[in-house]
């Protein structure tokens, strides 16, 4: 989700996955992909932090896709 919308805030994706995924494993992954670099908080407009992948997060995103074909 975080690869395919830019401009991502954390309330926003909570929100995009609700019903599908819980809140509470949506803020674990998150604080995990956080934690080990494949994801970055930005401060867009208005001071909004927003969830964007970083270099590592394309990586790992690229050889999960990988894994599906």
């Amino acid at each position: 989700t975080v690869g395919r919308y830019a401009n991502v805030s954390y309330a926003g994706l909570v929100s995009f996955l609700k019903g599908r995924i819980e809140d509470k494993r949506v803020q674990e992954a998150t604080d995990h992909l956080l934690q080990s670099g494949c994801l970055e908080l930005r401060k867009g407009q208005r001071d909004v932090h927003f969830v964007s992948l970083t270099e590592a997060g394309r990586s790992l995103k690229g050889s999960l896709e990988g894994m599906t074909e």
